[in-house]
């Protein structure tokens, strides 16, 4: 089908989706809807032939295309795309997306068809699902490079990516990785904690520049910077050094804020290497409450990463994108903090 008259399809379903013509209704004569769209007379009925076959309407002979009152309005069935090769680490975080996804989408009727696809998926093949009529909308999970968004919007197909860890320039769910930043700073502040240093992810990251940006600003709202060598990057490369050498100097930092627990498993092993402990020699507060098995047990204060609102609220942000046919603004959800025992209280401490 040419691209021109499957943007028409789209175009006629959407409408008669959105009840632009009431069930039963006529739809215009074929002369005003292909002045409408700009195609000829076969291009309309290359796609009165798609919307027969999907139920949307049905063909009186003498009088026209009427709009079959099999034709359902609103979303009833979402196509969830994962990326088939994420990574181990990212399993579980990606599972409880899956699982917000799946609740939201019973509780409010609709239906979810999982897709798993790499980089090859085709972006042509979702465009003639869609034109089929087999899911009203696509929710992607965080690794949207695996499809052209540009070419899906410009179709108007509603699309929400769940968990979008890049600055925002699609309709997505997205953790408020500043506000994590902010309550870790001040979780450690509380508790009397000035010489702070972070255990950030790769250097110019999104996330871990959001992250240190609301430590940052929690620091600066008692006075207080954070020395540019307390910040450590975590490149794959010589990390162990890295923490051995900060830990072990004379300036050894109070605190440590973490960007994800499965990090703080290194840093713990560190300290214990020095025979240090946490929280007597120094204070853990971390991030996500899902990467690192033993933080429960070992007590590391963390704050969680809300996986199952990330996706129920992505379902909704496409419920509403389908019911009112206006792509919704973007959601930021919110971590909560989970105190531990990490965390040792200073505020006491004898004056030196």
């Amino acid at each position: 089908m040419h691209q021109n008259t499957r943007r028409s399809l789209i175009f006629l379903k959407e409408r008669i989706e959105s009840g632009t013509w009431a069930e039963n209704s006529f739809l215009p004569a074929e002369r005003k809807l292909c002045r409408e769209l700009g195609i000829g007379r076969g291009a309309l009925l290359a796609i009165f032939r798609e919307l027969v076959s999907m139920d949307y309407i049905r063909i009186e002979r003498g009088r026209g295309a009427r709009v079959s009152f099999r034709a359902k309005h609103g979303l009833r069935r979402i196509l969830v795309i994962e990326n088939s090769n994420f990574a181990l680490s990212h399993s579980s975080e990606h599972l409880r997306i899956l699982d917000g996804i799946s609740t939201m989408a019973e509780s409010i009727g609709v239906e979810m068809a999982l897709f798993f696809a790499d980089l090859n998926l085709s972006t042509e093949l979702l465009i003639e699902r869609y034109t089929r009529g087999e899911y009203q909308g696509i929710i992607i999970i965080e690794n949207f490079q695996m499809v052209n968004l540009d070419l899906l919007l410009r179709y108007g197909i509603p699309l929400v990516v769940a968990n979008s860890e890049v600055a925002e320039k699609m309709p997505c769910t997205q953790v408020d990785f500043r506000e994590i930043g902010r309550i870790a700073g001040r979780e450690l502040f509380t508790n009397g904690h000035r010489n702070i240093a972070m255990l950030s992810g790769p250097a110019g990251s999104f996330i871990f520049k959001e992250m240190f940006a609301g430590l940052k600003g929690a620091m600066a709202e008692d006075d207080v910077e954070i020395n540019a060598e307390n910040i450590i990057f975590w490149e794959n490369t010589d990390i162990d050094n890295k923490l051995m050498q900060r830990l072990s100097s004379d300036n050894r930092p109070e605190a440590f804020f973490v960007a994800r627990d499965w990090r703080a498993a290194k840093l713990y092993e560190i300290c214990s290497k020095l025979n240090l402990r946490i929280p007597d020699n120094v204070s853990v507060i971390s991030y996500d409450d899902l990467s690192w098995p033993s933080a429960a047990s070992l007590g590391l204060s963390t704050v969680s990463e809300p996986t199952a609102e990330i996706g129920r609220q992505a379902v909704l942000m496409l419920k509403q994108w389908v019911e009112t046919g206006k792509q919704p603004d973007s959601i930021k959800v919110h971590g909560q903090l989970i105190r531990r025992n990490s965390i040792k209280n200073i505020n006491n401490r004898p004056m030196i």
